[in-house]
C-alpha cells in the first residue's frame, strides 16, 4: 500500500470547491467515503527528529480466535517485507532473535529479546533503532441482527440452520517504539469490518486483516519519508520474487504455545511434512506443488525470478556461513560485505555463488 498524497491545509480551507477534493482524499485514505474503515487513534511518526537507523520487527500479536504462533510468525514476515519494499533501512526480523515474552507482552527490544547479548550480524546497535509492534484483535458479533440463522423445515430434517456470515470488527494497533528504552514514537489504531467465515483454503486466509495491517503501517509512517529513507539505494532483495522459508517460520513459538514444528513432532514426520506443505500453499499459492521439496528438504530463501547470478527456483540456504530463512536476513547480510559467498540449492545441485552488494554507509551515531 502506498501512502496517500498529502493535501495542504490552505487548499482545504480557502476554496469553495474543495469538498470533492477532500472527499476524494478520504476515499483514498479510508477506502471509501463513509465506509466502515475507521481510524480510532492516530499519532504518526514525526517528520522532524533524528533519522531512524533500522527496524526490529516483533512477532505480530495475532489475538484473533484460533490464531496460533504460526500466524504471528507469517504476519511478522509480511511486515518485514512491507518495510523492505518501502524503506531503504536494514530490518531485523522475528526469526533473528529469541523472544522472552509472548507477542502481546513485548515492549522493549533491549529487554524482551536477546539482541543485546547476541554476537552475530543480527545484533544491531539498538541506539537509533525502532521496534515495530503490531497487535490484531477481533470482536465477533453475537446478536441476532448480525448473526443470521435461518430455519428450514423438511421431511428428513425438521430444523436446519444455514449461516449467512458473521460480522466481525477487526482492530489493528501499530506502535513504533524506541528499541532501547521502549518509549512510543508513533501509534495508529484502525478498525474495519470483516467476515471471518470467508477463509481461503490457499493463500492468505484473512486477506482483509493483511490489508488492514499494511494500511496501518502506511499511516504510522506518513509524513516521515526523510527519516525512514536516508539513503536511496537500488536494493537487490525485494518482497516480490522471493518466498520466505516455511520451516523457519514454522519454528517460531511463544513461551506458552508450542511452534508448529513442536506441535507436530509427536504426531510423526509424515504429519509434519504435510503441515509444512500446507503452510507452503499459504506462502506461495501460485507456485503449486511442483516445489514442495523446498519447505521440507532444502530450507532457505526461494527465488521465483531471475536475479543474476541467481535463477528462478534457486534456494539461498546460507551466506558466508549464516543461515538464511527470510528476505530481511539476506538483505542485511549483503549490506555488510562487497562479495559474499552464497550456498545455493539449484535443483539437485549445490552451488557456491558470489553475491555482490555495494556496502551501505553506516550512519554516524552522533548524527542529529
Amino acid at each position: 500500500m502506498e501512502t496517500p498524497s498529502r493535501l495542504s491545509k490552505k487548499s482545504v480551507v480557502t476554496s469553495r470547491g474543495t469538498w470533492p477534493l477532500l472527499c476524494a482524499f478520504i476515499v483514498v485514505l479510508l477506502g471509501g467515503c463513509g465506509g466502515p474503515f475507521q481510524v480510532v487513534q492516530s499519532r504518526p511518526l514525526a517528520a522532524e527528529g533524528p533519522k531512524i537507523k533500522g527496524f526490529i520487527v516483533f512477532p505480530v500479536a495475532d489475538m484473533t480466535p484460533g490464531a496460533k504462533p504460526i500466524d504471528a510468525s507469517v504476519r511478522a514476515s509480511d511486515v518485514a517485507g512491507w518495510l523492505l519494499d518501502r524503506t531503504e533501512l536494514p530490518v531485523v526480523g522475528h526469526l533473528d532473535f529469541k523472544s522472552f515474552k509472548a507477542p502481546d507482552d513485548m515492549r522493549m527490544a533491549s529487554v524482551d529479546t536477546d539482541l543485546v547479548t547476541r554476537k552475530d550480524s543480527a545484533q544491531p546497535d539498538l541506539h537509533g533503532w525502532v521496534s515495530v509492534w503490531v497487535q490484531v484483535t477481533e470482536n465477533r458479533a453475537t446478536n441476532v441482527r448480525d448473526l443470521v440463522d435461518m430455519r428450514r423445515k423438511g421431511k428428513k430434517n425438521q430444523k436446519v440452520y444455514r449461516m449467512h456470515g458473521v460480522e466481525a470488527t477487526v482492530r489493528v494497533e501499530v506502535r513504533l517504539r524506541d528499541a532501547m528504552r521502549g518509549r512510543t514514537k508513533a501509534v495508529i489504531v484502525v478498525k474495519d469490518i470483516d467476515d471471518p467465515t470467508r477463509m481461503r483454503l490457499k493463500g492468505d486466509p484473512r486477506p482483509r486483516v493483511t490489508q488492514l495491517i499494511e494500511r496501518a503501517l502506511g499511516l504510522v509512517l506518513e509524513e516521515a519519508e526523510e527519516r525512514v529513507a536516508p539513503e536511496k539505494l537500488s536494493r537487490l532483495i525485494r518482497r516480490k520474487g522471493t518466498v520466505a522459508n516455511a520451516t523457519g517460520l514454522a519454528g517460531y513459538g511463544t513461551p506458552t504455545k508450542p511452534s508448529l514444528i513442536d506441535e507436530y513432532k509427536k504426531k510423526g514426520e509424515v504429519d509434519l511434512k504435510t503441515a509444512l506443505v500446507t503452510l507452503w500453499s499459504r506462502l506461495a499459492p501460485e507456485l503449486g506443488i511442483r516445489v514442495t521439496y523446498f519447505p521440507t528438504k532444502y530450507p532457505g530463501l526461494l527465488f521465483t525470478a531471475d536475479r543474476a547470478p541467481l535463477k528462478s527456483g534457486d534456494v539461498v540456504r546460507s551466506v558466508d556461513g549464516e543461515q538464511i530463512w527470510d528476505r530481511c536476513q539476506l538483505d542485511r547480510v549483503l549490506r555488510s560485505c562487497e562479495t559474499c559467498k552464497a550456498h545455493v540449492q539449484r535443483g539437485f545441485k549445490e552451488l557456491y555463488l558470489p553475491l555482490r552488494w555495494q556496502p551501505v554507509p553506516r550512519p554516524d551515531q552522533d548524527d542529529p
